[in-house]
C-alpha cells in the first residue's frame, strides 16, 4: 500500500482500502484492550489506546483527502 502514494494520480479505490485498513486496526486495537485477550501493562494500555486514537486521525485525514478527489 505504500505505493499509493508515489502515484501522480492516487486511485479512489487505492485510498478506500487505506482508510479500512487504518480504521480496522483502530478498532482491532481497542477491541483487544477491552476484550482482555492481552494483560499489558498500564503503560502498555496507554500506548495501545494513544497508537488506536493516532491511527484514527490518519484514516480521518485520509478521508477528506478522498473527499476532494
Amino acid at each position: 500500500m505504500p505505493a499509493i502514494g508515489t502515484r501522480k494520480e492516487i486511485h479512489r479505490t487505492g485510498l478506500a482500502a487505506v482508510i479500512v485498513a487504518n480504521l480496522l486496526w483502530m478498532v482491532l486495537s481497542l477491541v483487544v484492550l477491552i476484550s482482555g485477550v492481552l494483560s499489558p501493562t498500564g503503560l502498555g494500555a496507554v500506548w495501545i489506546v494513544l497508537q488506536s486514537l493516532t491511527v484514527g486521525g490518519f484514516a480521518a485525514l485520509q478521508c477528506s483527502g478522498l473527499e476532494r478527489l
